[in-house]
C-alpha cells in the first residue's frame, strides 16, 4: 500500500536533544517537544513570580538561594535535634543524609539563613519575620582552622547573632548556578526529580522519567532512562508541514495531507521505521498520522538542467511528450509566474556553513539542514547586491568558472566569520566541502518534494569547451547532492541516473529547429551562437531526417550530426560589463585615487599607468567591481542603443574605500560612445571567430561533400537579444555573401533571433531552450545525436589551443586544434636552448594575422635539454590542455621529453 495508519514515530536522540536545548537556550525553532515545553512552561508563569515553591519529595524550592529547603513547607516535618556550635559538619550531615535518607543534603551558610529572616510572606508559619519551625536557633555551616563546623545561630529579628547551638535546616543545593531564568530553573528542577504539587501536566510527569545529563554551562549532552511517552499530533503535523520550508524555503504543506489516507507524508513515513534512525525514541502520537512511501511518488519522468554561468534552468517531462520548466529558487508557487522564476541564479550564500554542514552529514536522504544557513538562487542574489564589504566573501557566483578551471581555488568567509579554502575543482576529494554538490542539493529539492514527486533520470548540459575529467566530476557532484535531497529509497535508489547529455549549443539546435518549423526539411545546415553570460560557445552540424533503413537510425525521428565546435572564453555578458567598468575606472582614476579606492582586473584588460594601488583582488575591490556593473547593466541590457542612458555623463555610485568603509555617491564621469565602441569591438571580434569556424566547419574542405549553398544561424543566450548581435551578424552575413559571390558561389546564411516564447513559459526561449533541448536529444529520445567533437573510444574533447610562433607581431599557426592526440609534430629548430611557445583560444589565429598583443594570445618560453642545429623539437599533443615536447633528427628517437599543462597558466 501507498499509504499507512502510523501511531508511534522515532525520534532521533541528538534530534531531541537539540530540541530542548534550543526551548531552554531561547533558540526555541517551534519543534514537537519544544512546543509541549513552551505549553508546560505556560502553565508555570505563575508559580515562577513566587519565591517559595512547595515542591514534591517534601520540598520546599527558594529562589532566593537558588536551592530547596527540606521540609520547610510541611506542616509536620520532623526535624533532627540541637548541635552544638563548632561541632564538625561532616559529623552533622552524616545525620540528616542517613536520618532522611538523602544524599545530597547540606547546610546552609550564613548568608542564606539570613535570607529566612524578615519575611513577610511565606507558604509557612513565620514568627517575627522567620520560620516558625524548626526554631529560632538553627544551624549554619563555617570554615574554622582549615575544617569545616557548625555554628548556631539566633534567628529572631532583634538579635541575628551568634549562638551557642541550634537545630539543622537542611538544604538541598540544586546546581552550582546562583541566578538561573525561569527556563533555565525549570531544567534544574526537572534534572533533580521535582515538580510544584499545585500543577497538574502529564508532559511534566513524562520529563521526570527522563534522566537529562547537564555539562557546566548548562547544556544538555545527553538523555538517559526509558522515555514512553504520548506527544500531541498535532505538534508533530506544525513540525513536519514546515519541514520543507526549513529546509529550502519551500511553501509549507497542507496540515490535511498527514490525516488524509489518500495523502500521507513520506516523513511520517520515514520516521515510522526505526532502521532510519542510528539512536531512536520511539514516541506516542495522541491521535494516528498517514504515512506515504516515497516509493508510491516516484514520477515515470526526466529532468533536464541547464546549470549555466549567471543562472540555472530546469525542466521535465513526465509521462507524456510534453516538456515543462520548473520554477527553481522560488518556494512560493502561490506567486503568479515571472520569466525570472524559470532562471535560477548560480549563487550560494553561506551564513553559517559549519551548522549546514554537520546537519548535511548527519543523514544519507534529506538531511535536517535549514535554510538560514545557506541560501542559494534569489533570495542569495538580492542579499548579494545589498551586502556589506565584510560579508562579500560570504557569497559564491562563479560556480562554473570554478568547475571549467584548473587552477582556480575558492576562498569561503560565512557571517561566522569562519575561513574555508576550497582546492581547484579537478583536485577536490570526496571529503573536501563541494559547493556543486551543496547547489545540486538544493536543486534536488526543488525537485523532489511532495508537490512534486521523485525523479530518478537526470540530464546536464556541459560546454563544448569542458574536457572529460571536469564533465565526470560535476555528473558526479550532481549525482552526490541529488541522492541527499531523495528520502529513502532502498533498492531504487539503483535506478537514479545523472548523465551527461549533448553540448548546450547541440541541444539549443534541436529544440530551435523545431521551434522555427525546420524540421520538415529533410537536411539542413546548422549553427549556433550561444552568447551567455560568462562564455559564448559555437556549434556547427547537420540536422536531417534519420534513416529509416539504418539500424541505429531506425527508431528516431531525427538526426544531428555536430563536428564542428568552438568558442570564445571570455566573451560572455557579465564580462562585457566587467571591461566596461573597468574602463569607467580608468577614466576616474585621480578620483579613485583620492578616495583611496581600488577594482579588479578583468582577464582580458591590461594594467595602465597608475594602476598600481588602484588594482587589487580584495573583497571590496570585487564589491566595487560587481556594483559599478549594475550600474552600467541598464546601457548594456537595454533594447535599444538609440540615446544616451546616462544623460548628464555622470554616475553616482557608492563604493568601498581600501579600509572597507562605504563613500557615498562618488560621481564618476561616464563616455558612451566610448564604452560603445569596447562593446562593439569586443562582440565583432567574438562574431568574427564564428564566423571563421563556420568557414572551415562549411565551406573549408568539407564544401564538396556537404553541396551546402544555405546555412541557418540560430542565436541563443540572453546577451544575443542585444541589437548589436544582431546588427554585426546581418553585416557579416552580407559581406560574406559578397565574398562568396566573387568567387562565383552562391551562399546564403539565414540568421534567426533567441527564441522568444512571449511569456507563455510552455515553450523555450532563448535561455530556457538548452535544457528543453537536453530533453529532446536525451538518450532513447526521438533525435540521435553524433557527436564528432569528441573521441568516440575516450569521449574526450578536441585539443583547446592553437599552437604558434610570433611572426612580424601576428600570431602564425604551426599546430591547430584539431591536431590528432599522440602524433609528433615538427614545431621549430632545435638550434637555441630556448623557444617561445605562442597559444591561443580564439580562431581568429587560423587567419595568421591576429595581433600576438591580443589579449587571448599567451606565450610561453620553454627550454630544452639537447641543443642540435640539424635537429627540430617536435610536440605532442596528449589531452586537451597538455602536450609534450622533445628533440628529434628522425622522428624515432626522442630525447628529454618534457610535458607542459596550459591550463596551469
Amino acid at each position: 500500500m501507498s499509504t499507512t495508519i502510523v501511531k508511534r514515530i522515532y525520534f532521533e536522540k541528538d534530534e531531541v536533544v537539540k530540541e530542548f536545548n534550543d526551548f531552554f537556550r531561547g533558540e526555541d525553532e517551534g519543534g514537537v517537544f519544544s512546543r509541549a515545553l513552551a505549553g508546560l512552561y505556560e502553565d508555570l508563569k505563575p508559580i515562577f513570580q513566587k519565591r517559595f515553591i512547595k515542591m514534591n519529595k517534601g520540598y520546599c524550592f527558594d529562589r532566593e538561594v537558588s536551592g530547596a529547603w527540606l521540609g520547610l513547607c510541611e506542616d509536620d516535618f520532623e526535624y533532627l535535634r540541637s548541635y552544638d556550635s563548632e561541632t564538625p559538619l561532616d559529623m552533622v550531615l552524616d545525620d540528616l543524609r542517613s536520618f532522611y535518607h538523602n544524599p545530597n543534603i547540606d547546610l546552609p551558610t550564613k548568608e542564606e539563613l539570613l535570607k529566612l529572616t524578615k519575611l513577610k510572606e511565606a507558604p509557612f508559619p513565620i514568627t517575627e519575620g522567620r520560620p516558625e519551625k524548626p526554631d529560632c536557633y538553627m544551624l549554619y555551616k563555617v570554615k574554622k582552622y582549615e575544617s569545616w563546623y557548625v555554628q548556631g545561630f539566633d534567628m529572631d529579628i532583634v538579635y541575628l547573632s551568634e549562638h551557642q547551638d541550634g537545630k539543622p535546616l537542611p538544604i538541598v543545593r540544586l546546581g552550582n548556578k546562583k541566578e538561573l531564568n525561569d527556563k533555565e530553573l525549570l531544567l534544574l528542577w526537572i534534572k533533580n526529580g521535582l515538580k510544584p504539587i499545585e500543577i497538574d501536566n502529564h508532559f511534566y510527569d513524562f520529563l521526570l522519567n527522563v534522566n537529562f545529563v547537564l555539562d557546566d554551562e548548562f547544556n544538555i549532552v545527553d538523555i538517559e532512562g526509558e522515555i514512553d511517552f504520548e506527544i500531541d499530533s498535532n505538534f508533530l503535523v506544525e513540525k513536519l508541514r514546515r519541514i520543507d520550508h526549513t529546509r529550502a524555503d519551500l511553501i509549507e504543506y497542507d496540515s490535511k495531507m498527514f490525516f488524509d489516507v489518500n495523502k500521507g507524508s513520506w516523513e511520517v513515513h520515514k520516521r515510522s521505521h526505526i532502521e532510519n534512525f542510528q539512536n531512536p525514541i520511539e514516541i506516542k502520537l495522541s491521535k494516528p498520522l498517514i504515512a506515504r512511501d516515497p516509493h508510491s511518488s516516484i514520477v515515470e519522468g526526466i529532468i533536464g538542467i541547464d546549470f549555466g554561468t549567471k543562472s540555472t534552468v530546469v525542466v521535465h517531462q513526465n509521462d507524456r511528450e510534453k516538456i515543462l520548466p520548473m520554477r527553481i529558487g522560488i518556494g512560493d508557487w502561490t506567486k503568479k509566474e515571472e520569466s525570472y522564476h524559470f532562471e535560477n541564479p548560480t549563487v550560494m550564500e553561506f551564513r553559517d556553513l559549519e551548522s549546514f554542514l554537520k546537519a548535511y552529514k548527519a543523514k544519507d536522504f534529506r538531511p535536517y539542514t535549514k535554510w538560514k544557513d545557506l541560501t542559494i538562487s534569489h533570495i542569495a542574489y538580492e542579499n548579494m547586491k545589498m551586502s556589506s564589504a565584510d560579508k562579500f566573501n560570504a557569497y559564491l557566483t562563479e560556480l562554473k568558472q570554478w568547475a571549467g578551471d584548473s587552477r582556480r581555488k575558492i576562498k569561503i568567509e560565512d557571517y561566522q566569520k569562519r575561513v574555508f579554502e576550497l582546492p581547484a575543482f579537478i583536485e577536490m576529494g570526496p571529503d573536501d566541502i563541494n559547493p556543486i554538490e551543496l547547489y545540486a542539493y538544493y536543486i534536488g529539492l526543488y525537485i523532489n518534494n511532495q508537490f512534486n514527486g521523485i525523479y530518478l533520470s537526470y540530464i546536464l548540459s556541459f560546454p563544448v569547451t569542458y574536457e572529460k575529467r571536469v564533465r565526470e566530476k560535476i555528473v558526479e557532484s550532481f549525482r552526490r547532492g541529488i541522492i541527499r535531497s531523495l528520502p529513502p529509497l532502498k533498492d531504487k535508489l539503483n535506478d537514479l541516473r545523472v548523465i551527461e547529455g549533448v553540448s548546450e549549443p547541440a541541444a539549443y539546435a534541436a529544440i530551435a529547429i523545431e521551434e522555427y518549423g525546420l524540421a520538415d526539411e529533410e537536411k539542413i545546415f546548422y549553427s549556433v551562437f550561444d552568447f551567455g553570460g560568462g562564455t559564448t560557445d559555437f556549434d556547427f552540424g547537420i540536422f536531417r531526417w534519420a534513416n529509416e533503413n539504418h539500424k541505429k537510425e531506425r527508431r528516431y525521428d531525427y538526426v544531428i550530426e555536430h563536428f564542428g565546435a568552438g568558442g570564445d572564453q571570455f566573451l560572455g555578458g557579465e564580462n562585457l560589463l566587467e571591461m566596461l567598468a573597468f574602463e569607467v575606472f580608468k577614466d576616474n582614476k585621480e578620483i579613485l585615487l583620492k578616495e583611496n579606492i581600488s577594482f579588479v582586473l578583468p582577464p582580458e584588460c591590461d594594467p595602465f599607468v597608475g594602476s598600481e594601488v588602484l588594482i587589487s583582488d580584495s573583497r571590496e575591490a570585487r564589491l566595487n567591481m560587481i556594483s559599478l556593473m549594475d550600474t552600467l547593466r541598464v546601457f548594456w541590457e537595454r533594447e535599444t542603443f538609440e540615446g544616451n542612458v546616462f544623460e548628464s555623463g555622470i554616475i553616482k555610485i557608492s563604493l568601498h574605500d581600501v579600509r572597507g568603509e562605504l563613500k557615498s555617491q562618488i560621481e564618476l564621469k561616464v563616455d558612451e560612445e566610448k564604452l560603445m565602441t569596447i562593446l562593439t569591438n569586443r562582440i565583432q571580434k567574438g562574431v568574427d571567430s564564428f564566423f571563421e569556424l563556420l568557414r572551415e566547419a562549411f565551406f573549408g574542405i568539407n564544401s564538396e561533400r556537404f553541396h551546402i549553398n544555405e546555412v541557418n544561424i540560430f542565436l541563443a543566450g540572453n546577451s544575443s537579444k542585444s541589437p548589436i548581435v544582431k546588427e554585426l551578424f546581418e553585416r557579416k552575413i552580407r559581406n560574406l555573401k559578397e565574398e562568396a559571390r566573387r568567387k562565383g558561389q552562391d551562399i546564403h546564411c539565414k540568421l534567426f533571433p533567441p527564441l522568444d516564447n512571449k511569456d507563455n513559459f510552455e515553450k523555450p526561449n532563448g535561455k530556457t531552450g538548452v535544457a528543453f533541448g537536453l530533453i529532446e536529444t536525451r538518450p532513447g529520445g526521438k533525435i540521435l545525436v553524433y557527436d564528432k567533437n569528441v573521441n568516440k573510444d575516450t569521449n574526450e574533447i578536441k585539443f583547446k589551443y592553437y599552437l604558434g610562433t610570433n611572426r612580424r607581431k601576428k600570431f602564425k599557426v604551426i599546430i591547430p586544434r584539431d591536431v590528432k592526440y599522440d602524433k609528433w609534430v615538427e614545431f621549430i629548430d632545435a638550434g637555441e636552448e630556448f623557444f617561445e611557445l605562442y597559444y591561443t583560444t580564439s580562431p581568429l589565429a587560423m587567419k595568421n594575422d591576429l595581433s600576438i598583443n591580443d589579449p587571448l594570445v599567451k606565450k610561453k618560453r620553454l627550454k630544452i635539454d639537447v641543443v642540435d642545429e640539424d635537429a627540430s623539437v617536435f610536440i605532442k599533443v596528449i589531452s586537451p590542455t597538455v602536450f609534450e615536447y622533445s628533440v628529434s633528427k628522425d622522428r624515432q628517437n626522442f630525447e628529454g621529453i618534457k610535458r607542459v599543462d596550459l591550463a596551469e597558466d
